[in-house]
């Protein structure tokens, strides 16, 4: 994984921990009923959340501050 910052890192850890607690009770829930699940997404942005020049440096903006990926990236995303 490749983060920005320190602060980035800290807010994507933060965010995917919380979304982990959600799925978990989900998936807990689901199991109770004796149901099945399947967990995907529909892309990955984690991997890499920066825009980047050919040469593989993150892409600057106008105030200086790394340029953020928004859109989708070509990473493989698993089925659980």
């Amino acid at each position: 994984m490749i983060f920005l910052s320190t602060s980035y890192s800290r807010d994507l850890v933060a965010s995917l921990s919380e979304k982990g607690v959600w799925m978990q009770l989900l998936v807990d829930a689901v199991e109770s009923c004796g149901g099945i699940y399947m967990i995907t997404a529909d892309h990955g942005n984690c991997d890499d959340m920066a825009q980047r020049k050919k040469n593989g440096e993150p892409l600057l903006d106008n105030t200086g501050k790394v340029a953020p990926l928004t859109s989708h990236t070509l990473a493989p995303v698993l089925i659980l």
